[in-house]
């Protein structure tokens, strides 16, 4: 593949349900990789698309009294249409029932089958019918699906089966020389472990119905949804027949998919491509899922967000940045009204739009509208700690970016809007205005005309290229925003990460455009609260007790107190601690300081899927304790109700995580 060429993909979405917040929330974080990349000057070729055969597929069309292909470009339609509102910029929309991918299906079964891997079996078993995934009885649950949790049915089968197991021993060792194949890391040895099971051979052919890929040379039979499925990324990238392009963009840099069909595109999918002969993607990136206060989205439970209709509301860069700076990327996370409407009125119009605002409108009642220059020797301290402020903000996000932690990128980014709202804050423009002494300087004789018109220019000069350098960092995430805002500093054609260099007088003799603001203060919504549970009765021949008043405690020193080491973390993986009622053990990130296990008692209080992804307060200089032989490095910060009922201590979101407490 060339040096500059990078190939990013995600999951093709089946069309058995409209997009939801979880297809966005994949679509927004590889198109904000994808953006990051071009800004680097790098030839991506970005692909979604819509996975559209499968008997629930025919069923769904049968229900309707639609033909299957019917159904599936009306559903294709509307994926498209939430793609482009959600300002996607995918290169290809690739859909599983065009010629080109029946095509790329039939050559790879040819090679496969020349590999000596295709055979003729009698599959009897489990099958769901709604994820279209083949059980084996001792992984049900309860004689149900373990994934959907819904009835499977027994199917016997004359199918063609693909030799899965033998490749079981070359994926531990790609497992073992390419670590970081699977990302995060810590998903890694989830796959590992399937593997030292032991792999099965896997069923590939139907023929109980007939919508799908006929199966290469076989009537009767066609192609496993998911076999097919998976051949769409070297569809798309130009298999088989244009090896120019295949050549240029394969193996992808990244398929970006979410942890349900995690072995699908880390076993299944590479076996298959070892099979045919063709290299390995570098990387397959596992993110959470997008939770709401009131748990997982179900349309029983009334919980289900539409991101169509969170756009229209309120735009789709506000959408995308919740999204991304809410939660972590690998981990699940929660969004709601409330999370959106609040991270859009500090963040979005509180510290951007009031940047571009408060020097945009100081530009055109002094300067007619035009940028002044930065005259000889017109900087000072204050200019120096912003291009500071300017490079580490540069390095941050793209740190962030390059790891897929956007919501660290976009921490690092608001570095510099913080840092030059700040600037204007200390520069005082206003009082240069007014001709006086800003910047806090208190001298008696007030500056000359000059002197005052010259430092004003600068500071609006200045602290006009911060803004747009911010908008640089922020393009990949709010890209309609950005542009905007380049737009109104009078800044033609495209950014490019490199030529951005900080504060270099490079707007001067640009005409400001300015418009309405960017972010209009919002209302906060209602509230949603779960419904509570109706509280229980305190037994007839006991009255309720008051809990007794706290002890005194004994006064602590300021040193003493100091010597607590108080991080944000965020809680990565949580389960109960066996024979233990009251004991979770956890597993947190502190950022860039990597992760520890902690054992935390507050089993009685929270369910462990409640915990992934919340920011907690970790006591993280606390001497190493085994608590029911597991070691456990810190205490979680959590407060006790008069019912004995814990409460973690959670940070508002706005400190990254290993951020100091004090």
């Amino acid at each position: 593949m060339s040096r500059d060429a990078f190939y990013i993909t995600t999951a093709i979405d089946y069309v058995n349900a409209e997009p939801h917040m979880g297809h966005a929330y994949e679509k927004v974080g590889a198109d904000a990789m994808a953006r990051y990349q071009r800004l680097r000057g790098k030839d991506v070729r970005f692909t979604i698309g819509t996975d559209e055969h499968g008997q629930k597929v025919a069923e769904s069309a049968a229900a309707l009294g639609l033909e299957p292909q019917q159904h599936v470009d009306r559903i294709a339609g509307r994926f498209q249409d939430a793609w482009k509102q959600l300002e996607i910029s995918h290169d290809d929309f690739i859909r599983t029932t065009q010629p080109r991918h029946h095509k790329s299906v039939a050559e790879l079964f040819t090679r496969v089958q020349s590999a000596g891997d295709l055979y003729l079996g009698d599959y009897v078993g489990w099958y769901c019918k709604f994820e279209e995934t083949f059980w084996p009885e001792t992984k049900l649950e309860q004689g149900n699906c373990p994934t959907c949790n819904r009835p499977v049915q027994k199917i016997t089968e004359r199918n063609w089966f693909f030799k899965l197991s033998k490749y079981t021993e070359p994926l531990k060792r790609h497992f073992q020389s390419n670590p970081e194949f699977i990302l995060p890391v810590a998903r890694r040895q989830e796959m590992m472990n399937i593997l030292e099971e032991g792999l099965e051979d896997l069923s590939i052919s139907r023929s109980t119905f007939q919508w799908g890929i006929p199966f290469p040379g076989h009537p009767g039979h066609v192609v496993y949804v998911w076999f097919d499925a998976l051949i769409n990324y070297i569809t798309s990238a130009g298999f088989p027949d244009d090896a120019g392009s295949l050549a240029r963009y394969w193996p992808a840099d990244y398929h970006v998919i979410g942890k349900d069909i995690a072995k699908f595109h880390t076993i299944i999918w590479p076996a298959m491509l070892l099979s045919a002969g063709l290299p390995l993607p570098a990387h397959v990136f596992i993110h959470g899922f997008v939770l709401t206060p009131t748990g997982k989205m179900s349309k029983s439970l009334g919980n289900v967000i539409a991101p169509g209709e969170m756009a229209g509301k309120y735009g789709a860069d506000a959408l995308r940045y919740t999204l991304l700076r809410e939660i972590a990327w690998g981990q699940d996370g929660v969004i709601s009204e409330e999370i959106l409407v609040n991270r859009y009125n500090r963040d979005l119009a509180n510290d951007l739009g009031n940047l571009l605002h408060r020097i945009g409108t100081q530009i055109q009642k002094h300067f007619g509208g035009v940028v002044p220059p930065v005259a000889e020797g017109s900087k000072g301290p204050l200019e120096g700690e912003l291009e500071q402020a300017s490079r580490e903000a540069s390095r941050a996000a793209a740190a962030g970016y390059e790891a897929f932690a956007f919501h660290q990128a976009l921490e690092g980014a608001w570095g510099l809007v913080r840092a030059a709202n700040q600037y204007v804050d200390r520069a005082e423009p206003w009082k240069w205005a007014a001709g006086k002494w800003g910047d806090g300087l208190r001298e008696e004789n007030p500056p000359s005309a000059e002197q005052a018109r010259v430092r004003l220019g600068t500071v609006l000069s200045v602290g006009s290229e911060a803004l747009l350098q911010a908008a640089t960092l922020l393009e990949p995430v709010i890209p309609a925003t950005c542009q905007c805002i380049r737009a109104t500093l009078g800044v033609e054609g495209r950014p490019h990460w490199d030529s951005e260099a900080p504060l270099s007088g490079r707007l001067a003799g640009k005409t400001l455009s300015l418009g309405a603001p960017l972010f209009p203060r919002l209302e906060a919504p209602a509230r949603v609260e779960a419904a509570p549970k109706p509280a229980a009765k305190p037994p007839a021949s006991k009255p309720a007790v008051r809990p007794p008043a706290a002890a005194p405690v004994e006064s602590l020193g300021y040193d003493d107190f100091m010597r607590a080491d108080l991080r944000v973390a965020r809680v990565v993986s949580a389960s109960r601690v066996p024979n233990a009622d009251k004991l979770l053990q956890l597993s947190v990130s502190l950022g860039g300081a990597g992760e520890r296990q902690v054992v935390a008692g507050i089993a009685q209080s929270y369910a462990p899927e409640e915990l992934i992804g919340k920011q907690v307060v970790l006591v993280a200089n606390l001497a190493p304790a085994k608590i029911r032989g597991i070691e456990s490095h810190g205490m979680i910060l959590a407060a006790a109700d008069a019912d004995g009922k814990h409460h973690v201590v959670t940070p508002d979101g706005s400190t990254p995580d290993g951020g100091r407490v004090k």
